[in-house]
């Protein structure tokens, strides 16, 4: 699955060394997954730069239609990502991925500090 088209892929693009930016030079056709993946990578540039200021990233069915996720980097001592965390959701169910934000950011910060201190 292509990294833009998913919130685990994203969230680690947004905080990769280069904010993606590599990433996007290589990959200068985004191919299409769903009427709904950015392909246009001024418009993933963009995408990342809001991950990097929320600390959340989300799927709106762009790799998968009826399919919705909500992610979070976990981060190393350099706010680089080295995993990510999601939840995945039905599009249109009880649960949506901005109910399911707060508390995807608070596990993936937690498993953040755990896996710095154990690195540490």
């Amino acid at each position: 699955m292509p990294a833009h088209c998913t919130a685990l892929g994203k969230a680690m693009l947004a905080f990769s060394a280069d904010a993606g930016q590599d990433w996007i030079a290589q990959h200068p056709k985004l191919p299409a997954r769903t009427a709904r993946t950015l392909t246009d990578p001024a418009l993933l540039r963009r995408e990342l730069h809001d991950i990097r200021r929320l600390g959340l990233a989300y799927d709106r069915q762009e790799a998968e239609n009826g399919l919705v996720c909500v992610a979070a980097p976990l981060l190393n001592a350099d706010e680089r990502a080295r995993a990510a965390l999601s939840v995945s959701m039905p599009a249109g169910g009880r649960i949506q991925p901005a109910q399911a934000a707060p508390a995807v950011h608070a596990a993936a910060r937690a498993v953040s500090r755990d896996l710095r201190h154990l690195a540490g």
